[in-house]
């Protein structure tokens, strides 16, 4: 008896896919598809944060800078 022959004879490789296993997929499948709708928005909610923060610490910097170079300058 070779060491593929178990293999072979197995019952679970042979079943066929039920209506239940089909709807667990599609179930899965539409789970998957969901959460990639909701997290799009939420990705591009916190990258517009984020850009905003990165803009109003410039600006904030910027007139940090300004503010001391006009103070030295006097």
């Amino acid at each position: 008896m070779s060491l593929i022959q178990p293999c072979l004879a197995c019952k679970s490789l042979k079943r066929a896919l039920t209506v239940a296993d089909m709807g667990r997929i599609l179930l899965i499948i539409a789970a998957v598809v969901a959460a990639l709708v909701l997290l799009g928005p939420l990705v591009g909610l916190a990258l517009t944060l984020l850009k905003w923060a990165l803009i109003i610490g410039a600006v904030a910097l910027g007139v940090t800078f300004v503010s001391k170079w006009w103070t030295s300058r006097t």
